[in-house]
Order: C-alpha cells, then structure tokens, then sequence
C-alpha cells in the first residue's frame, strides 16, 4: 500500500482513541505498526509465561499429539525448567517495553521534527516568497550590471546559515535503522533534498549574476518541493494519531501544491514535466479524502488545528485545479 493512502479507519475503538488523545506508550506498544517484530517476541513471551504458570499450578497439558501430554505432577525437573522459562520470559517482556519505548521515542522525535519544519516553512510562507523572488528575478533586465554578494535587498543575495535546525537526525541518526524501510526511505530522503535546497540557497548567496541566480533559485525550488513531498510520506508513515497527522499533512500540502503548480508551468517543456504529471493522480485522490476527513472530525477537541488551516488549503488546490483542470472539486 502506497504512503499515500492515510484514511482513518472507521473503527469507533480509533474514534475513541483519536477523541481522548494520543494513545499512551503502552497501547502503542501493543498496536504500533513500528513494532511488528517486538510485537510477536512479546506474544511468544506471553504464551511461555502462561504455559510456565499452568505447570506450578498443576494443571495438566495435553496437546493434540500423545507425545506431547505432559504431567506437571510431583515433577520437579520441569518446574525448574518453568520456571527458568518464565525468568526469560519475564525479562523479554521487560526488554520489549524498554525497546519499543525507545523506538516509538525516535518515531516521535523524527515525526515531531519533520512537522515542525514544514510548519515553520507554512508559517512564514517559504514557498510562495521563493516563487515571487524568482519571478521578480525573471523581470528584471538581463542586461542589468551584477552586484556584490551580499549587498542585496533579499535572502537570495544574502544567506547565513550558521545554527543546526535538524537535530534529532544529526544526534539520532542510528535510531532510524530498526524502522521500516518505507520509513527510513521517506525521512532519509527528506533531510537529503533538504539539505540540497539549503546548499542552493548558499550558492545563491554567493552569486552576484542575475540570470545565473535565477537558475539556482529555479533548481532550490524544486528540492524544496521534492522535500515537502518526501515530508508528506514521512508524516503518513511516523505519526500515528490521526488528529496531529492530518494537521501536518495540511501544512505540508499548503507549500507542496503551490510549488507544484509553478513547477508543472516551468518544466511544461522538458523531461521533468512527466514525472510531476504522474503526482496528478495522488493529489487528485489524497487531497478530497483528506478535507472529507477534516469536515467529518470538524469541531473535535483535537482537530481543532487541522481545520483552522483546512480553507487555505482548499484555496490552494483550487488554485492548482484551474491550472489542472483533471483534478476533481473538493466539496464544502
């Protein structure tokens, strides 16, 4: 199943979830589909643990098979062996929880750090000010003499990048390695284009020709939209609880769709115009199914978030649907 597909399930034990709030760490444990493999070591725990109290109990098993009747009367070798086998099981259990709380906290840590980057970039509308700058750059003479790096009105003839703004991946990279490959991939291949948008910006910094500028600025753009893409998989695969997911999966579409409507303008006559068509259809299904949800849950304590960004985001797609015309309407 494709990252894309993020529908909640109609469930009234997830509606009861998601009303209530974020699972606690020990339902997730229990449920979380990151911990998959923790999840059947813990069962085998749990069914040797059983297996080894109805042998101190006396309680005779009989299996299927005569060679497998067992008589846990007066027989104190396999008490002893019940109980060694309940001491490990035990201490499986206790390792269970201690690694899958480690796990769902590198889950949370990437999940959390994901979002609130692609928040920030909404809030002060990082992809509509990139957008401008290079259409501003478009429109000025070709001919005009070039300037000084670093005397320029703008953040594309100044740039300074001197704080780490990621660093949950910079500390906790090692943590990644038990998830999901569907998981590593998305959050990897975020930080990278993200990466390679900030290594565009600097180069942008350093270039005093305009129509050179105007190239780079071009090229920073489509790894910033590549970014938001990969942090929308992320996002669909890290957070679990419907409310905040669906909140950042918003904010994320915000500057996606924008960059993707002057991308799909700009490639419209070269090798890349193919490839962004092929999102179409992604878009087409993910963004209705995502406003049905947020008008369904509309007013719920937790949602609350996620609808307060919900009409920009429809201004957005409508926009992008007149540039589209095969995207279908959202319905209010």
């Amino acid at each position: 199943m494709s990252t894309l597909d993020v529908n909640l399930p109609a469930s009234s034990q997830t509606s009861r979830v998601a009303d209530n709030g974020p699972p606690s760490t020990l339902w997730r444990l229990l449920r979380s589909r990151h911990l998959r493999d923790i999840q059947v070591i813990l069962v085998v725990a749990v069914a040797v643990l059983v297996v080894a109290a109805c042998v101190f109990l006396g309680i005779r098993l009989v299996a299927d098979w005569p060679f497998l009747a067992i008589d846990s009367s007066d027989n104190r070798p396999l008490e002893a062996v019940a109980g060694a086998a309940s001491a490990a099981a035990v201490a499986t259990i206790n390792w269970a929880y201690q690694t899958g709380s480690r796990r769902l906290g590198a889950v949370d840590l990437f999940g959390c750090e994901i979002s609130a980057i692609c928040r920030v970039s909404l809030v002060v509308d990082f992809a509509r000010s990139s957008i401008e700058h290079h259409m501003a750059l478009g429109a000025r003479s070709a001919q005009q003499a070039p300037v000084a790096s670093g005397t320029g009105s703008d953040w594309t003839d100044r740039f300074t990048s001197a704080e780490q703004y990621t660093p949950v991946y910079d500390k906790n990279l090692s943590d990644l390695q038990p998830l999901d490959v569907n998981a590593v991939s998305c959050v990897t291949q975020f930080y990278t284009y993200r990466k390679s948008m900030m290594d565009f910006m600097r180069q942008l910094a350093a270039t005093p020709d305009r129509t050179r500028k105007q190239a780079l600025l071009g090229q920073m753009i489509y790894m910033q939209y590549l970014m938001y893409e990969n942090a929308r998989f992320a996002v669909s695969e890290l957070v679990e609880f419907h409310p905040h997911r669906d909140e950042s999966l918003v904010n994320v579409l915000c500057s996606e769709l924008t960059l993707y409507g002057f991308l799909a303008e700009h490639h419209r006559a070269d090798f890349r115009n193919r490839r962004l068509e092929l999102r179409l259809d992604d878009y087409a299904r993910l963004v209705p199914e995502l406003y049905a949800r947020l008008q369904q849950h509309r007013g719920g304590r937790h949602w609350n978030k996620a609808w307060s960004i919900a009409p920009e985001l429809f201004n957005r797609y409508e926009a992008l649907r007149r540039q589209c015309r095969s995207l279908p309407a959202l319905q209010r």
